[in-house]
């Protein structure tokens, strides 16, 4: 994480990544693998070199993807950090947020992950995606919204 904190801004709450994420290549990393073995055994050594590299790469392009994602609520922004090689930062001020909604897909409802959906002015949607008990997530944001408007 690389944000940098302003002068009396302190981090208030920090999503973490679910590993409900790894699911589906994790799967398929295992039968690519289970394919290597198969191949190593009929002596085609190049078809199991291949079937390591086609079966690892989704799984570690995800790796990737989520040690290089950071998601950061401070008392004054958002802070939103995604990319391996192309970074995109972003900083939502709160008193900007309007709303949040969380959206769970198949997987993560079996898991208990879930996206927030960041929602501000007239912008498209900041997604929060793979995000470890996103409901709590999502209220300990509003909240914090809530009283910082209040105050």
């Amino acid at each position: 994480m690389a944000i940098r904190l302003r002068e009396s801004e302190q981090i208030q709450a920090e999503a973490q990544l679910h590993w409900a994420n790894y699911v589906v290549p994790g799967i398929w990393a295992v039968f690519t693998f289970l394919a290597m073995i198969g191949a190593a055994f009929s002596k085609m050594a190049g078809a199991a070199l291949f079937d390591f590299l086609l079966g690892s790469m989704p799984l570690l392009y995800v790796f990737l993807k989520n040690s290089n994602k950071s998601y950061v609520i401070t008392n004054e922004r958002l802070y939103v950090e995604e990319g391996i090689l192309a970074k995109s930062k972003r900083d939502i001020p709160l008193d900007k947020i309007n709303n949040f909604e969380t959206a769970q897909g198949l997987i993560q409802r079996i898991f208990g992950a879930g996206d927030v959906l960041v929602l501000t002015g007239n912008d498209r949607p900041t997604k929060l995606t793979n995000v470890a008990e996103s409901e709590a997530f999502r209220e300990a944001a509003s909240k914090l919204i809530s009283t910082k408007r209040a105050s």
